[in-house]
């Protein structure tokens, strides 16, 4: 038996443009099932948000909301 060459996927169309980025904040507030409408307020947000705030990106009017100052 012949093996068989060539790329098998030559006719299904790729997706144009980059890949959406999903950060570890948006997965974070996915997994609490909040919208942005409801992040100010979520307790459980806020104490990740403290515990993570120099290694994972926060909008930065959430930090300004919350008084974390201290990263400008």
């Amino acid at each position: 038996m012949t093996k068989k060459r060539g790329n098998p996927n030559w006719c299904k169309p790729q997706p144009f443009g980059p890949s959406p980025i999903i950060t570890a904040f948006e997965q974070t507030a996915k997994m609490f099932e909040l919208s942005p409408e409801q992040y100010i307020h979520s307790i459980a947000l806020k104490e990740w948000v403290r515990a993570n705030k120099h290694d994972k990106f926060v909008p930065e009017r959430l930090l300004d909301a919350w008084g974390f100052d201290d990263l400008k």
